[in-house]
């Protein structure tokens, strides 16, 4: 997955970078390289296309890192 194709992922989540970037255990600042075409590592790049084949699983990880409220 491309630096492009990733932060075009992170952008159809509807969320924000910040919050993708704590799901994701990632800074902000990687969201951030990746809009500059820096690609995420594989195992992020497989979480990313998990959340957006199963936009439910991005509760579930918010839940389990205690992100929700």
């Amino acid at each position: 997955m491309t630096g492009k194709q990733a932060f075009a992922l992170v952008q159809q989540t509807g969320r924000s970078q910040a919050e993708i970037a704590r799901l994701l255990g990632v800074s902000p600042m990687a969201v951030q390289k990746w809009r500059n075409g820096h690609p995420p590592s594989e195992p992020v790049a497989t979480l990313l296309a998990l959340f957006r084949e199963r936009p439910e699983v991005m509760d579930v990880v918010a839940r389990m890192k205690g992100l929700t409220s």
